[in-house]
């Protein structure tokens, strides 16, 4: 009976230390949440009025956060890409919108529907934005999220 529950009490700190320890996938995967790349706070900043909580969306590859104004009339819109195909999706983009170059920010960036496209290593963002400005306010964001990547 000893040897079952020494054996038992190994397995289950063998298995503490396995759901302890995360893959490098696992960080960047936490890394990549929306609203720690682009907090309620920073968004509030960027329209000049409140905003509601963060709507979260995934799909098959990546994430979707929007940021609404509480009167309705202007958002945030984050959207990720850090699949192993975010580079060829962000090239892909680029080629068939005939986006407009934007020089300086990450590794390449071009403006095209919907706002700013941005590819940092093999992450792929975009920043939307509904309100007059669009190209500063997109362009101030997008640098806010590069220093969390």
């Amino acid at each position: 009976m000893k040897k079952i529950v020494v054996w038992g009490l190994c397995v289950i700190c063998f298995l503490v230390l396995l759901t302890g320890c995360g893959s490098a996938d696992a960080v960047l995967v936490n890394k990549l949440d929306p609203v720690k790349l682009l907090t309620k706070q920073e968004a509030q900043e960027a329209l000049g009025k409140p905003v509601k909580d963060a709507e979260i969306k995934e799909n098959p590859t990546g994430k979707i956060c929007v940021y609404s104004s509480q009167d309705g009339d202007s958002f945030i819109q984050l959207a990720l890409q850090d699949k192993d195909n975010a580079v060829q999706i962000f090239t892909d983009l680029k080629t068939n919108l005939k986006g407009i170059p934007a020089p300086g920010i990450g590794d390449n960036a071009f403006w095209a529907p919907p706002g700013l496209h941005v590819l940092k290593g093999k992450v792929y963002f975009s920043i939307a934005s509904g309100k007059g400005g669009v190209q500063e306010i997109n362009t101030k964001l997008a640098k806010i999220v590069l220093t969390r990547l």
